[in-house]
């Protein structure tokens, strides 16, 4: 009997060996850091340096609440606490991703409190920043080093960074550029994101002596301690990832929804011929199908609608088309040769022909959709 019980011990002991191995295995090997809190501890789950917090000791029981997807724990904090741990071997300064999920509990985008997500700093040398400034609406990534500041902000919406709605935050960096991303998109800011550097910036090799944080920075003003706010999954890498790899990981809890895609179908009536001399001469497509265009500038900033029309018809051979923009041309004068001169005033069409029944369309109609 105490035969077979060592056994199973030793067995259960072997097989928890394998799998911790086999997880070991598959990790990205550029992960630095990770918590998800599943286990009611504040310590991290993995990390390449000590990833135990620096100024908390005790499980976080009572500060528990549901995941992203309502799936596993995240941690609740006040915005008048936060949780230390050391840089070294957790975070580089030169290249890296820190991603996280965050929701607002009690607050929203139009809080005028700061609210801090994460920081990681090293007087002198660096400060990195994922917060929210207390004058603007806006999620803030900034960089400040001894080399320059470099600073993303994308305005909060007001129907999306509300109380109760989980966010994914992946801010990516290296010497040349940063990046910001939001729910697994680059993020729309008041700049261009990317952020490319006009010159290569100097970062630490390391963060040796720093320290990283979740939560508010202590002594800060305009901050209101009764703001909650819940992370989860917190990762820490020493790359930076790919669009593809953020937007898998959000879509991996909030899946995309599929649409099916809607096909409209136009009869192309037959008409007569048209001189190909790139003018719609009056009267030379009255006999055409006529079908608005949407936004055919490109310019959806502006929020300006110009009116313009597709033409099409067809003879017996041949299927015509003209685009009209009630539009003066803008386009520069062009004296030298240029072989982009055709981005500036041309139009494409993408058809896919289905043959009508001749008992509703005349020989030669067809059907484009």
């Amino acid at each position: 009997m105490k035969i077979s019980h060592s056994c199973f011990r030793l067995s259960v002991i072997l097989l928890s060996a394998v799998i911790s191995a086999f997880a070991f295995e598959n990790r990205d090997k550029n992960l630095l850091f990770a918590m998800n809190y599943d286990n009611f501890e504040a310590s991290a789950n993995e990390s390449a340096g000590v990833g135990k917090p620096l100024n908390f000791k005790g499980n976080l029981m009572l500060r528990m609440h549901p995941g992203p997807g309502q799936k596993g724990n995240a941690l609740c904090y006040n915005n008048g606490e936060n949780f230390l741990y050391n840089t070294f071997g957790n975070f580089l300064p030169g290249k890296g991703t820190v991603s996280f999920w965050i929701m607002p509990k009690n607050w929203d985008h139009s809080s005028k409190k700061f609210q801090m997500f994460f920081r990681a700093g090293l007087p002198g040398k660096f400060n990195y920043f994922i917060y929210k400034i207390n004058n603007r609406k806006a999620l803030t990534f900034a960089i400040h080093s001894a080399g320059g500041k470099y600073i993303l902000h994308a305005p909060m919406s007001p129907d999306k960074w509300i109380s109760g709605k989980w966010h994914k935050i992946d801010a990516v960096w290296d010497t040349e550029s940063i990046a910001l991303y939001i729910d697994g998109e680059l993020a729309v800011c008041e700049g261009k994101n990317p952020y490319q550097f006009r010159q290569k910036a100097k970062f630490p090799a390391d963060g040796k002596g720093g320290w990283m944080q979740i939560g508010m920075s202590k002594g800060w003003k305009d901050v209101d301690e009764n703001d909650l706010t819940v992370i989860d999954d917190v990762r820490i890498y020493s790359r930076k990832l790919t669009a593809d790899e953020i937007r898998a990981a959000y879509e991996k809890i909030y899946p995309k929804r599929k649409t099916a895609k809607r096909k409209f179908t136009l009869s192309v009536p037959q008409g007569k011929k048209v001189v190909a001399d790139g003018k719609l001469s009056a009267g030379e497509w009255d006999d055409a199908a006529i079908v608005p265009l949407i936004n055919p500038t490109g310019n959806k900033a502006s929020g300006q609608s110009v009116p313009a029309y597709l033409y099409l018809k067809t003879d017996r051979d041949n299927i015509m088309a003209a685009v009209k923009v009630e539009k003066a041309p803008s386009s520069a004068v062009h004296k030298n040769d240029d072989p982009r001169i055709w981005k500036d005033d041309c139009f494409g069409i993408q058809m896919e022909f289905e043959a009508a029944p001749l008992a509703v369309h005349s020989e030669f109609e067809r059907s484009i959709v």
